[in-house]
């Protein structure tokens, strides 16, 4: 849960765990033969971690980054103002940062590929490569989807729901389509429905698609 994971002042640390330096997350397949038995469902690769303020290690193989945190793997990488990775269960959950006077930053960005999103909070399974994102934005062709809640699958496929979309970067744009459900294949096209045109925040009864099919192209 997310307000769990931020719930680290109760944790016995040692104080040799506070560092800046990166590391990794090394899979035991790589390691030697007769030093760690492999483990079914194991990484298939080296996870890479770094934070400008701390990071933590706790004594149950959790990691904490504070601080512009930044995780790779693969052909992934997520960037946030805080992390928690869960070696053992390969699990990683980000969200943004609250300064003094309430001002969110430091929202999570994913990446993988050609396809990028924000987030501001994410859960992602490395083995799996699955993620769970809340109140998400990504860019697709000459418009913006934004989506309350969404699922992203391993195939670059988010599924979505509550959304919008839009031509515009502004945060109140003029006229939007409203999105209830959505499939978005990065890069391709957005298959969703009921939707309905918005215009100066009054939706337009008359405009209502029980289907609708947007093919993202860019400028």
């Amino acid at each position: 849960h997310a307000d769990d994971s931020l719930a680290t002042g109760s944790t016995a640390v040692h104080p040799d765990s506070l560092m800046q330096a990166g590391h990794r997350i090394v899979p035991t397949d790589s390691l030697p033969a007769d030093s760690v038995p492999k483990k079914k469902g194991s990484l298939e690769a080296i996870v890479d971690y770094q934070a400008k303020d701390s990071i933590v290690m706790t004594a149950g193989n959790i990691v904490f980054l504070y601080g512009e945190g930044d995780v790779k793997y693969q052909n992934i990488e997520l960037k946030s103002e805080f992390m928690q990775i869960k070696v053992d269960s390969s699990l990683l959950f980000a969200t943004h940062g609250v300064d003094s006077v309430g001002d969110e930053f430091g929202y999570p960005v994913f990446s993988e590929g050609d396809q990028e999103l924000e987030a501001k909070e994410m859960h992602y399974n490395f083995k799996t490569r699955k993620a769970y994102a809340k109140h998400i934005v990504t860019k697709q062709g000459e418009g913006f989807v934004i989506s309350t809640r969404a699922k992203k699958m391993e195939s670059n496929i988010l599924y979505m729901e509550n959304g919008k979309y839009k031509t515009c970067d502004h945060d109140h744009p003029h006229f939007y389509i409203k999105l209830t459900n959505g499939k978005v294949r990065t890069g391709k096209d957005n298959v969703t429905g009921p939707d309905y045109h918005v215009v100066e925040d009054v939706p337009l009864s008359t405009l209502v698609l029980t289907f609708a099919f947007f093919p993202f192209t860019d400028a």
